[in-house]
């Protein structure tokens, strides 16, 4: 049975992740995510960031502005499969 995170859930991880306090090995531990997803969830996060605080260019810098093939990919990976143990 797959897995589904809110984007709410994904926000608050994806910021813990950003903020650096913890490693994402950590982080995905202790929110029992695989640490890949934490990563994604953190680089989405920087790249909201960036595009609030209107860095110089920040639309070619984020993959996500613009909808794309490769974004409806990168937001598809952002739920966990879980496999039987």
């Amino acid at each position: 049975m797959r897995r589904t995170f809110t984007a709410e859930f994904k926000a608050r991880v994806g910021l813990e992740a950003v903020r650096g306090e913890k490693t994402v090995q950590e982080i995905g531990t202790l929110y029992e995510v695989h640490p890949n997803r934490v990563s994604d969830w953190k680089i989405y996060r920087k790249h909201q960031r960036r595009a609030k605080s209107g860095g110089e260019n920040h639309c070619a810098a984020n993959p996500f502005s613009q909808p794309s093939a490769s974004a409806r990919i990168f937001f598809s990976r952002l739920t966990i499969i879980d496999l039987p143990k």
